[in-house]
């Protein structure tokens, strides 16, 4: 079980992200609607999912990335499914999101967990990029000792 989404790319060796829905989120879209679930719901599904699927329920960054989105077009999908498949969608999101004030309502609760995921997975990658730095480093330091 995994938290990160797996970015999908314009060829194997590209760097350019592919922005525009896949074909099999497309499917997703507008499938299910109704009234967000209050945040405590969604947690609680989150855990579930994670801990039916062999993941660890304590592990906050895990949980996030398999909550369903309460709103929007893509709603009742999961978040890391929204990053894999819809960046273009998901940057807008974030963007829309990051300006709106946090209420206490089901809705905006969802959105601020969204955004939690998305602020959560950028700070993993920095961490994981100054690692390859430093580990950059030491071998450049061994290398010039040698």
């Amino acid at each position: 079980m995994y938290a990160y989404p797996f970015f999908r790319r314009q060829s194997a060796t590209s760097s350019r992200l592919l922005m525009a829905p896949s074909a099999e989120v497309k499917r997703l879209e507008n499938v299910e609607s109704g009234r967000p679930k209050p945040k405590e719901e969604v947690l609680a599904e989150g855990i579930t999912f994670v801990r039916t699927n062999g993941g660890d329920p304590s592990d906050q960054f895990l949980v996030l990335a398999h909550c369903k989105l309460q709103f929007g077009k893509y709603q009742g999908q999961r978040f890391k499914l929204l990053l894999e498949n819809s960046q273009g969608y998901a940057v807008y999101l974030v963007l829309s999101i990051s300006q709106e004030t946090a209420q206490t309502t089901p809705l905006s609760e969802n959105k601020q967990l969204f955004l939690q995921y998305t602020r959560e997975m950028a700070e993993e990658v920095e961490k994981y990029e100054r690692k390859q730095e430093m580990q950059a480093e030491d071998q450049d330091l061994e290398t010039r000792a040698a």
